[in-house]
């Protein structure tokens, strides 16, 4: 079957599907692949763009499209699929990329959860400075409990990194998302956005701010009701002996409706924390780098030459790290930056003291 989907915004795609394994699995056969799974069925589907439609892709080779995958239904409603995109590239957004390659499962019954493993051949993103990275392999495993609540765990390695200059070995993230309810968190987005669209009509502002405490107090509860949680439990970036490592972690008690419903009570149910520890000379490196780059677009830095920029950013860090370690917002233990965040009840504790939250809202506001 082939079927064309054409956009609102103009251009159009191709989907072709072939169902080439049935009762008798002749099409696995000919394809060189197993005919002996115990399944309903494969597809085998084809996904591509018409090149008139879409100047800004290139793909190789030339006649691939954009997705090839391959899904096989099993008696037990269970689901396995992979799928492959080519090496391609874009100019808007800037994008060039080796390829990507994913398989997984679909199981259904009380252990219902989806598994996935994709990986990212060579890949570099964005134009005047780019994150570029050699490969890298994503793994995610999604589960629903009794109360249709999703836990989401992930796990993220990045070969050889270019984050706009500066590089990275290795790059690690093991992430875990708990006791989630996504369509809540769209519908209270949906409504949200809507009341954004009213404000332009004949709503006074009294009106509107009314409205919005309504649907925050409908939706909350339900948005939280699991008592959620955000946990990052790895999240590293290495340059030989040096990283810079992190771990956070953020839960919202939803025990009780009541107080959910109530925005205000909302922050005093959070709790929150962050531990992160930098070797000196990333930090040095990178605030150098950042603080090069900003200048150098700037209409003050026309004459002058890499070095008098490298010069100048050094001094503006210098006085940075001095102004942050002089109120604690990091401190500087060994050659290791460390900043260790807490948030509970309300209360902002950073490094030991008390703070302020506003005062963390433009932490390079020293450098300016």
């Amino acid at each position: 079957a082939t079927a064309q989907i054409e956009w609102s915004g103009g251009g159009a795609v191709e989907l072709e599907q072939v169902w080439i394994h049935g009762p008798v699995p002749l099409g696995e056969i000919l394809r060189g692949r197993s005919p002996w799974a115990w399944v309903v069925a494969v597809v085998e589907t084809h996904f591509g763009p018409d090149p008139e439609a879409w100047p800004e892709a290139s793909f190789f080779p030339e006649e691939q499209g954009w997705v090839d995958g391959l899904v096989w239904l099993h008696f037990d409603r269970s689901v396995r699929f992979s799928f492959a995109l080519p090496s391609m590239e874009m100019n808007a957004p800037p994008l060039a990329s080796d390829g990507v390659w994913a398989e997984g499962t679909i199981s259904s019954g009380a252990d219902a959860r989806i598994q996935s493993r994709v990986q990212f051949g060579r890949t570099r993103l964005g134009g005047a400075r780019p994150v570029a990275f050699d490969g890298a392999t994503l793994s995610l495993e999604r589960s629903l409990d009794e109360q249709a609540l999703t836990t989401l765990i992930l796990s993220l390695d990045v070969g050889a990194l270019d984050w706009a200059g500066q590089i990275f070995e290795k790059a690690e993230l093991r992430a875990a998302f708990r006791r989630v309810d996504p369509s809540a968190a769209l519908a209270l987005d949906s409504a949200l956005s809507a009341l954004s669209d009213s404000e332009e009509s004949q709503l006074s502002e009294t009106e509107v701010m009314m409205a919005r405490a309504q649907v925050l107090g409908e939706g909350l509860p339900q948005v939280f009701r699991g008592s959620p949680e955000i946990e990052i439990s790895q999240f590293v970036l290495r340059s030989g002996e040096e990283a810079i490592e992190g771990q956070a972690s953020m839960n919202v008690d939803g025990s009780d409706p009541s107080l959910l419903s109530n925005p205000l009570f909302l922050m005093g149910l959070m709790q929150a924390e962050a531990q992160i520890s930098a070797s000196r000379s990333l930090v040095e490196g990178g605030l150098d780098l950042y603080l090069a780059n900003s200048m150098a677009q700037t209409e003050e830095a026309e004459g002058l030459s890499p070095a008098d920029l490298a010069e100048m950013a050094a001094f503006m860090r210098e006085a940075a790290l001095g102004t942050w370690l002089a109120s604690k917002r990091v401190v500087l233990e060994e050659d290791q930056f460390i900043v260790d965040l807490e948030f509970d009840g309300g209360l902002l504790i950073l490094n030991g003291e008390m703070l302020d939250p506003t005062e963390l809202s433009n932490p390079l506001s020293s450098m300016q």
